[in-house]
């Protein structure tokens, strides 16, 4: 790691703490995409890619890493996963949400990180806009 990036870690810890390295990280690497398994999908219709997919170390059980390339299939009229990039799960991390937050996404389009926190927390309230 050069001594910028050491620098830029160093400012940035005392904010956000131990996921900061993680993000910055994720954040350097090109096209890291993660799924996020729809929950509304009965689990023993995913696609085997889906359901073997390893999980990410430190994430809830529902976010997979996988090939780019599996586009979301159609089950029962409801996409199987959403695509985003692996760094949104940490920036979304950050965030101290607690039981019955409020939540202002002023910038949501196209919304995966909103779709993550919500699918984390389910007593907060959701504000969002484009």
């Amino acid at each position: 790691m050069n001594s910028k990036l050491e620098k830029i870690i160093t400012d940035y810890e005392p904010m956000y703490g131990a996921h900061t390295k993680k993000v910055i990280e994720s954040l350097l690497i090109p096209n890291q995409k993660v799924a996020l398994l729809n929950s509304f999908v009965d689990k023993n219709l995913l696609p085997k890619e889906l359901s073997a997919a390893p999980n990410i170390i430190g994430m809830p059980d529902f976010v997979r890493k996988i090939d780019g390339e599996n586009k979301p299939q159609i089950i029962n009229n409801l996409h199987s996963h959403y695509f985003l990039d692996e760094s949104s799960l940490y920036s979304s991390l950050l965030l101290p949400i607690k039981p019955n937050n409020h939540v202002l996404d002023m910038c949501s389009a196209p919304g995966g990180k909103l779709l993550f926190m919500a699918m984390q927390h389910e007593n907060i309230q959701i504000t969002a806009n484009d």
